[in-house]
């Protein structure tokens, strides 16, 4: 497990933190009736995104389980992305 988490890149950590955030961003932005707080959250999670997409091979990566941990990533993201723009009312294309 440890030669696993420091197999880990600092763009990674950094999107799984801010994944790991989200459940209370939005339950604090919900009960406190204050949607800009899930609007720059979700700022955050799509720039560290960014940064991960770019630092980070995902389909080009030898080792399959680094890749499959990445793609894991991307699912998270994309769900959590989706989600807090359908609470702001924010239609998500399904493909860009």
């Amino acid at each position: 497990m440890e030669s696993e988490i420091s197999t880990l890149r600092s763009e990674e950590i950094l999107l799984s933190r801010r994944l790991v955030e989200f459940p209370s961003i939005l339950d604090d932005s919900v009960s406190t009736f204050s949607p800009h707080k899930l609007c720059k959250h979700l700022h955050s999670i799509a720039s560290s995104f960014a940064s991960f997409y770019e630092n980070c091979g995902i389909l080009k990566e030898d080792n399959e389980i680094i890749s499959q941990r990445r793609l894991a990533l991307c699912e998270v993201t994309s769900r959590e992305l989706k989600l807090g723009l359908e609470m702001m009312g924010i239609n998500v294309p399904e493909r860009m």
